[in-house]
């Protein structure tokens, strides 16, 4: 019975020491977790690193404005990748990276084409998503239909 209890003291401290583990890291290596997190699809943790990442970057004197800008561009990222997309907050990250980092090259520039889409680009990479899905089962159910017609009507809306 004591062995049972010293291992799971042991795994409750190995927990706690890993939840501490992001304080003592640095903006890039947050952020390099942000971008593999993000590559594996775990974008709502890769959100959570990332927003690290761009405080502790913010917070630096100087800040990293590299480090800064890449941490907002996956939160932009992973929220139109999110399941319901997020928008809103994707076009407010781009819209910071413009206004806070405008001077990080290659990442501005890209988030000022980004903003300037409001979005479209992400509907219109779901409606081909969900038109290829109908397609390769060959079949139109309503609920997919209910899909295309939704999508089609947010593209619309804006343009």
């Amino acid at each position: 019975m004591t062995r049972i209890s010293f291992v799971l003291c042991l795994l409750a401290a190995a927990g706690m020491a890993g939840a501490q583990t992001d304080d003592k890291k640095t903006p890039s290596a947050l952020l390099g977790e942000a971008r593999r997190l993000e590559g594996e699809r775990k974008y709502e943790k890769a959100i959570e690193k990332a927003q690290k990442s761009l405080d502790k970057a913010a917070a630096e004197q100087p800040p990293r404005k590299d480090v800064a800008a890449g941490a907002l561009q996956v939160i932009g990222r992973c929220n139109e990748m999110l399941q319901p997309e997020n928008v809103p907050n994707a076009q407010a990250a781009y819209a910071r990276i413009g206004s806070e980092f405008g001077d990080v090259a290659g990442i501005a520039e890209w988030a000022k084409d980004k903003a300037a889409r409001k979005g479209v680009d992400v509907w219109l990479w779901q409606y081909g998503e969900t038109l290829a899905r109908v397609r390769d089962e060959d079949r139109a159910t309503n609920t997919a239909l209910s899909e295309i017609t939704q999508l089609f009507d947010q593209v619309k809306s804006i343009a």
